[in-house]
């Protein structure tokens, strides 16, 4: 990278303003398909309060290593907050995203397997969205973006959001007659059947929260 080019501190990549100037230079159609993918590292907070801020910093700068690895050369990294990450991929269609994203996914189970002595997980949250149409809206693509990466960190039991879900999973279990076996069925078999669907992978996800608190009104 060109040594002009701001980059964040503490993990090397690129930072916010960085990745919100390139949004613009690269919301063009020579760019399309145009994907993004946001990442939230898992249990940051929880790493700072239990062994403190230099192990979180740890964290942090081994999961920026992990995504600057699967990333190529046209792809801009960006640190957006204090745990929170962008990639911008030129180019790059909706079915190489989910490939890359899985690659992610794959590369810190790997990381966590070879450093088993370290006493915390590299867990993140990812979610990617596809401009593919010169008339979309960008914001509106990471929005989307964003809303898969949440929507994939209640459903990560790594991730203090899906502490919450759990609560209100015990919470209705409380109130309801049904048995947490039953529930359970009825996560897999919502999953077999998105999969004979062939329902994207946000679709996918979308459903296993669905059927995961479909009983939330009896709370």
């Amino acid at each position: 990278p060109n040594g002009d080019w701001p980059q964040q501190g503490m993990t090397g990549v690129f930072n916010r303003t960085f990745f919100e100037e390139q949004l613009t230079k690269v919301n063009t159609p020579g760019s399309l398909p145009l994907s993004i993918i946001m990442a939230d590292i898992n249990g940051v907070k929880l790493v700072n309060d239990a062994f403190g801020h230099a192990q979180g910093d740890k964290l942090i700068i081994s999961c920026a290593s992990i995504l600057q690895s699967c990333c190529r050369d046209t792809d801009t990294l960006a640190r957006l907050g204090g745990d929170e990450f962008g990639i911008l991929l030129p180019n790059t269609d909706a079915q190489t995203a989910l490939h890359i994203m899985q690659s992610i996914q794959s590369k810190l189970r790997i990381y966590d397997a070879k450093t088993k002595s370290e006493k915390f997980l590299h867990s993140m949250a990812l979610g990617f969205a596809t401009k593919v149409a010169a008339d979309e809206d960008l914001s509106q693509v990471l929005k989307t973006a964003e809303d898969y990466m949440y929507q994939r960190k209640l459903l990560d039991h790594t991730s203090s959001h899906s502490a919450i879900v759990s609560s209100i999973k015990a919470t209705m279990l409380e109130k309801s007659h049904e048995t947490e076996e039953h529930a359970e069925r009825l996560v897999e078999l919502t999953r077999e059947i998105v999969q004979a669907l062939d329902l994207s992978q946000i679709d996918q996800d979308r459903m296993a929260l669905l059927a995961t608190l479909h009983d939330i009104g009896k709370v």
